[in-house]
């Protein structure tokens, strides 16, 4: 009835209803429904017919089944990729022969995942397709016989192995030879290029130097890379060699001065490594190696910058150049233990020179409340003689009669003696009238002094240079005026300079005389050096932080100095401390202070004038000491901050009342102890301003690193970024490179082993040259610390990463687990263990990538090494190895262990053993397994629990062999989960 009526849908319902499903199918065909059909043939197991006609009705994914069950790959492969799995499809071409076919579409897959989202892909599963779908189509074209085609598929599959393999194969030697040095295999590099017959010379010079280092011609090695540019390695390549003078040239020209140095010197380049310590402030090292390479000259001019005036003035008396060797000696304070020596040398040169009343005070002033003794006696008779020169003949026989008490046979002393006594004391007007002491106050010899050029006026006089024509040597001449209501000022002047000629400090302008002529009274002094301190502020010199307190010091020794013998400064200020190239201070004027009487009205209201005095002084009352220290604190405020704190025309009364303002907002911060100590320097009562400045010596000085300072003369320190057992880590600026840097600083006292691991740790760092490790550039040294300079990194660690809102994804995780793997694989290679992979040593940068740093205690794998002393336990607790715990050896699987603890924190958030101490968390590593990571995270899939569960296997031997072991398997892990 239905079949008449034309009803073949019903029909086909009914037959099939009834179990006629032959007809039931053909019914289905008549009414076009052939998926229908489709279904009636697969009930009758007509898989083949079923498959037909779900094809035929568009249903693709079901034909491509059931043609895959019958093995008719190329059909289903057709199906599948007419359905939209391409990837099946592909697979499925393999499997039907059709391998160029499969590789194309690979390659399509590959171009759209890449074009989806450049430089990084959305979850892991797209990172682990594409690694996938390059690991296919390297295969693919190797069985094709394309191995041009494949080899850089393989590299993107991170399969260098093979990649290096199929370039081989398709006659690309250079290429898969570079793969194999970057996989730290130079010799088979070396053997395949043979094997094609390549000269190395046609190689990059990098490549060729890698080569001929591994065969021992690092002379070879060394020289093709100096040709190429690649001045560090070839340095390091010529000290191998042997050939410290060309490594040492090169080491110089990477700024490596320390490595220069030292090479200089085994080259037997005194002064050219001379040179170099003298830039590094090594200014000792350096003075001897001039001397040592005949530079006298040089070599006392660098003993001075060492503060060692004596040796230099030896140096500057055998060549004869006795004004130099006078200023070197006049730098001898009479605290120095060499004063004596300082004292004796200048009594020598002034004797030479006929001055012998300064050689008798200088001698004098050598055995000053010292008895006749060994040491003394050469003394005590070149006294006598300078007295005997000077026509004193009662001075000189009391000296000849102490010397002959102690020894009776000294030289012609008892000769002497006998000639003076049986000479009159009358006589000595026939041989010379004496002159007129010079102690007198106001007394010069006439003619002595020649004035020349003008050097500034101010209340004080006019300065002058001159010249002693005496002794030939610079001076400055003071000339004193008496102004309207100023009688007595010069009188005063003369009387307060006379106190300060007592005064003899490296720090402090010398006295050397006060005198009168027709132009009225001067007072004669050293010529000071250098620039004040006035003129450098006007400059607008930045003073760093460092710079402040050495200057701030040696102010303070001079004031120290000169207080200790009652002699106050009264007028400390900007304009009379001179500072020199090398940054030696020379403070002028000490006793010579402007009362407010000697100011007029006009000069009081602008406030210049008494901009560093101390409100005491202002207010009238009586002044000490601690006057001196408070304008010394105005001093510091002002190089510091670059302005005074307290400025306009009511200065005096902000001095007297107004507390001191702190930088504001844009200004350069203060440090706190800077900060602590200028405001006690700067307290308006003086008995709550430091006692003393020894007092503030104490406390203004640098003991560690803080922002505001420059280290080695070249990193401004900018913040601290980091605190940890081994040292602290700061943002620094290269000055001479405008870049942004970390610098890495010791912790704690640094023995001679802790100083080897160091060094160690540049040498180490810089054999590991991975995008995911933080490089290191060189190490540095300031005062008695060593830092590493290293690559900055703007990022944070990594505990901090994971607490990041929103909380990272697991595609971001994966990414930073693969690249901490190959990043320690890269070490490994280079026979670098870590030793401390912790969260704390990862960062994660800006872009997201992981930086492994601080391998400070890495170390060579070499049981060799000595660093470490036996049995010490070396590590973090909670990521430590079973064997670090135990003092066992470790090797690349302590890394393993390690790095397996981080990526169980990574993928959990949790530690995967904790404890209330560390004496338990240390048990449990030895004696508990944690719980498996896709436990805590159902969602992480189990092969990839397995491989960090794998990784922190107890037993070494059970855990991966190999960082890229365990990198393979966390890739076939995101693979499988894909």
């Amino acid at each position: 009835m239905y079949l008449k009526g034309g009803h073949y849908d019903l029909a086909a319902r009914l037959a099939e209803e009834m179990g006629d499903l032959p007809n039931a199918a053909l019914y289905y065909l008549k009414t076009g429904d052939l998926a229908a059909a489709g279904e009636v043939e697969l009930k009758q197991d007509n898989r083949e017919k079923a498959a037909w006609m779900f094809n035929k009705a568009g249903q693709y994914a079901r034909a491509a089944e059931l043609l895959e069950a019958l093995d008719q790959f190329a059909a289903a492969a057709d199906n599948y990729r007419k359905g939209g799995f391409r990837d099946k499809a592909a697979i499925l071409y393999v499997k039907a022969g059709k391998e160029a076919l499969a590789a194309s579409i690979f390659e399509e897959l590959i171009e759209e995942l890449s074009r989806q989202e450049p430089g990084g892909f959305r979850s892991e599963a797209e990172r682990a397709l594409l690694l996938k779908y390059h690991r296919y189509c390297g295969e693919l074209h190797m069985k094709l016989d394309r191995p041009d085609q494949a080899a850089p598929h393989f590299e993107l599959a991170l399969m260098y192995d093979q990649g290096a393999e199929a370039w081989h194969r398709a006659g690309h030697t250079e290429k898969a030879a570079d793969i194999l040095l970057r996989l730290q295999r130079p010799e088979d590099a070396f053997r395949i290029l043979q094997e094609a017959g390549r000269d190395i010379s046609t190689l990059g010079p990098v490549v060729q130097a890698e080569i001929l280092a591994r065969q021992g011609k690092q002379s070879e090695a060394a020289d093709i890379l100096e040709r190429a540019g690649s001045f560090f390695k070839a340095a390091e390549m010529w000290k191998e060699a042997g050939e410290p003078l060309r490594a040492a040239v090169l080491f110089e020209k990477e700024g490596e001065t320390d490595q220069a140095a030292n090479l200089y010197v085994q080259a037997g380049k005194h002064e050219d490594a001379a040179r170099l310590f003298e830039s590094a402030r090594d200014f000792k090292n350096a003075a001897d190696l001039y001397r040592k390479a005949g530079r006298i000259e040089e070599a006392a001019r660098v003993y001075m910058k060492a503060d060692d005036p004596i040796a230099a003035a030896r140096l500057y008396y055998e060549k004869k150049n006795y004004d130099a060797c006078i200023k070197a000696l006049q730098k001898v304070s009479p605290d120095d233990p060499g004063f004596r020596k300082a004292s004796f040398l200048l009594g020598r040169i002034f004797a030479e020179q006929g001055l012998h009343t300064l050689a008798a005070d200088k001698f004098a002033a050598a055995i000053e409340g010292e008895d006749v003794n060994d040491e003394t006696v050469v003394i005590y008779y070149s006294l006598a003689l300078a007295h005997e020169a000077n026509l004193r003949p009662r001075e000189a026989l009391s000296v000849y009669q102490k010397v002959l008490s102690y020894d009776y046979s000294y030289k012609d002393a008892l000769k002497r003696m006998k000639a003076l006594e049986e000479e009159p004391l009358v006589r000595l007007s026939t041989r010379g009238t004496p002159r007129k002491e010079a102690t007198e106050s106001g007394w010069a010899e006439p003619n002595r002094y020649r004035v020349e050029q003008s050097l500034g006026a101010g209340k004080l006089g006019e300065v002058f240079r001159g010249v002693d024509m005496a002794l030939g040597r610079k001076v400055a001449i003071r000339r004193v005026h008496e102004g309207p209501n100023e009688a007595g000022k010069a009188d005063r002047f003369l009387k307060e300079a006379a106190q300060a000629a007592q005064l003899s400090h490296p720090s402090i302008v010398s006295i050397y005389d006060t005198g009168a002529d027709e132009n009225g009274r001067f007072i004669v002094s050293a010529l000071a050096e250098g620039k004040t301190l006035r003129a450098l502020l006007s400059e607008k010199v930045r003073f760093e932080v460092n710079r402040v307190v050495e200057l701030g010091r040696q102010i303070l020794q001079a004031l120290e100095h000169a207080h200790g013998r009652g002699v106050l400064h009264r007028n400390l200020r900007p304009e009379n401390i001179f500072v020199t190239e090398d940054d030696k201070v020379n403070v002028a004027d000490f006793g010579l202070g402007v009362r407010l009487t000697d100011l007029s009205t006009q000069e009081l209201s602008t406030g210049r004038l008494i901009q560093y005095t101390p409100p005491e002084m202002l207010l009238k009352d009586r002044v000490d000491g601690r006057s001196d220290l408070y304008s010394l604190g105005i001093i510091l405020y002002e190089l510091a901050v670059g302005h005074p704190p307290f400025e306009g025309s009511d200065v005096g009364h902000q001095q007297a009342h107004a507390a001191v303002p702190l930088p504001g907002p844009g200004e350069r911060p203060l440090p706190d102890f800077l900060r602590s100590v200028i405001l006690r320097l700067l307290e308006k009562d003086k008995n709550r301003r430091y006692p003393d400045a020894a007092a503030v010596l104490r406390d203004l000085q640098l003991k560690v690193v803080v922002p505001g300072i420059t280290v080695a003369g070249r990193y401004e320190v900018l913040a601290e970024i980091g605190r940890g057992g081994m040292g602290t880590i700061f943002r620094a600026r290269d000055t001479e490179l405008d870049e942004v840097v970390a610098l890495k600083f010791l912790a704690g006292e640094i023995g001679a082993d802790l100083a080897a691991r160091f060094v160690q740790e540049i040498k180490t760092a810089r054999k590991v040259n991975h995008p995911n490790v933080v490089r290191v550039f060189t190490l540095e040294k300031w005062q008695e610390h060593r830092f590493i300079v290293m690559e900055y990194i703007d990022g944070v660690a990594l505990p901090r990463w994971m607490t990041r809102t929103p909380p990272p994804g697991r595609s971001d995780r994966v990414r930073l687990a693969l690249q901490l793997t190959t990043a320690l694989d890269a070490a490994h290679k280079n026979g670098i263990v870590h030793r401390d992979i912790k969260p704390e040593n990862i960062l994660v940068s800006a872009g997201g990538d992981a930086k492994i740093l601080d391998f400070g205690i890495a170390r060579p794998e070499n049981p060799g090494h000595t660093l470490t002393a036996t049995g010490a336990v070396v590590g973090s607790p909670m990521y430590m190895s079973p064997e670090q715990i135990q003092a066992m050896g470790v090797d690349r699987r302590t890394d393993i262990y390690s790095l397996g603890a981080v990526l169980y924190y990574l993928f959990t958030g949790l530690e995967p053993f904790a404890g209330k101490d560390i004496q338990e968390i240390l048990m449990k590593h030895l004696g508990t397994r944690p719980k498996p990571p896709h436990q805590i995270d159902t969602s992480l899939p189990r092969p990839l629990s397995d491989a960090i569960m794998r990784a922190l296997a107890p037993d070494r031997e059970k855990r991966f062999q190999a960082a890229s072991d365990l990198a393979s398997a966390l890739s076939l892990a995101i693979e499988s989960a894909a």
